[in-house]
């Protein structure tokens, strides 16, 4: 993490509808990342049980993407890139903190872990 002194600023969309419409800048809204309600990644789609707010900035030519309560912070060349890699981080949590036994995790793993357990309602497998 780094110390980050740019505005924020906040854009609002789900994210599970923002990631296809990012890939076309005409069709792209100008806000895409509060209120979202579920979380898209390869062929899953995490449902929230309730809407979550991410912080974005950007730093030079960095576009920032964080959720503070996991501690997830993602960037890429474009926010089409920083939203798909926060989309990546939070599956891949998911399944390595969410899904895994207590007793292989610390005490912050286990922290963070009741978190996502709490902030995911469902998952659904598309195909």
């Amino acid at each position: 993490f780094f110390n980050d002194t740019a505005t924020t600023e906040t854009y609002t969309l789900y994210l599970h509808d923002a990631l296809p419409i990012l890939k076309n800048p005409a069709t792209r809204a100008a806000n895409v990342t509060e209120n979202i309600v579920a979380i898209s990644y390869g062929h899953e789609v995490f449902h929230l049980t309730t809407p979550v707010n991410l912080d974005t900035s950007i730093e030079g030519d960095l576009h920032i993407v964080e959720y503070p309560d996991l501690g997830i912070l993602d960037y890429g060349g474009s926010e089409t890139e920083a939203l798909e890699s926060f989309a990546e981080t939070f599956s891949a949590m998911w399944h390595h903190l969410a899904e895994e036994r207590d007793s292989n995790l610390n005490t912050s793993a286990k922290q963070i872990k009741r978190k996502m357990r709490h902030l995911v309602n469902r998952i659904e497998i598309s195909k």
